[in-house]
């Protein structure tokens, strides 16, 4: 996936995820390949990412 090798060299050219159960300004969110649905934060010179959700599934635990 290119398009997360990207993050090396800008991780913060994705929008904020922003959702009254997130913390604001917490995850970055980055679609990828249609389907596909990456939250990660950036910290320092470290890209975390935390979930890769199949967008076509119920993903309701990830709000719980």
């Amino acid at each position: 996936m290119d398009v997360m090798r990207s993050l090396f060299t800008m991780p913060e050219r994705f929008p904020f995820l922003n959702a009254e159960f997130i913390p604001l300004n917490k995850y970055h969110k980055m679609f990828v390949e249609k389907w596909h649905l990456i939250l990660y934060q950036s910290k320092d010179q470290t890209v975390y990412v935390d979930y890769i959700v199949d967008c076509r599934q119920d993903y309701g635990w990830l709000i719980q």
